[in-house]
């Protein structure tokens, strides 16, 4: 559940609202946020993929992640997991990091990380293909590809958005057709066979 951003949209929204963290940090500002907003959730702890020894298994209505996956040391497992909490009518939605990206390109090259900070142990790319092999078992009924982070480091963590040159060049129809065929992010839609 991070720092509860996605959960707060979706408990204002009318969600009965359901989160998970290995991070007891991040779940108690979580939980701080629903607090200080009036929302009601509940919140587990889970150190690992094995998450149904943790939380009681029933049918979500959405299982949504946004950026786990990728770091954890058995995706498959961690799915085969998430399949549990899943009906028929279940929606899964996830986001991956693409391996046929720029931010892909210039980690190769040596000019870039996968994560903001340094020390990232794990963070697996895919291309579509291997997105569905990962998902064997779920009816994918989308990918789409987007995000393509353009501002300038130093002037962004002061709160300047201040593009790369060579993004601030493009016009934004240009920017928008590389971030949809070389953008970081695998935005993953699926439910279950």
């Amino acid at each position: 559940c991070g720092l509860g951003t996605a959960a707060q949209s979706f408990a204002e929204a009318g969600a009965i609202y359901t989160g998970v963290d290995l991070s007891e940090k991040s779940l108690q500002l979580a939980r701080d946020r629903f607090e200080v907003f009036g929302l009601e959730g509940t919140f587990y702890k889970v150190n690992d993929e094995d998450i149904s020894s943790v939380v009681p298994v029933e049918d979500f209505d959405l299982v949504y992640s946004f950026g786990v996956i990728h770091h954890t040391p058995d995706p498959r497992k961690l799915l085969s997991e998430i399949r549990k909490y899943m009906n028929e009518d279940s929606v899964l939605r996830i986001m991956l990091y693409a391996s046929n990206s720029w931010k892909a390109y210039m980690i190769d090259g040596g000019v870039d990380r996968p994560e903001a900070q340094f020390g990232c142990p794990i963070a697996n790319t895919y291309t579509n293909e291997e997105v569905r092999e990962l998902l064997e078992g779920f009816d994918v009924t989308s990918i789409q590809q987007d995000h393509i982070f353009p501002y300038k480091i130093a002037e962004y963590k002061n709160h300047q958005y201040e593009k790369q040159d060579y993004f601030a060049s493009m016009s934004p129809e240009m920017f928008s057709i590389l971030e949809k065929n070389l953008g970081w992010h695998l935005l993953i839609e699926a439910c279950i066979l």
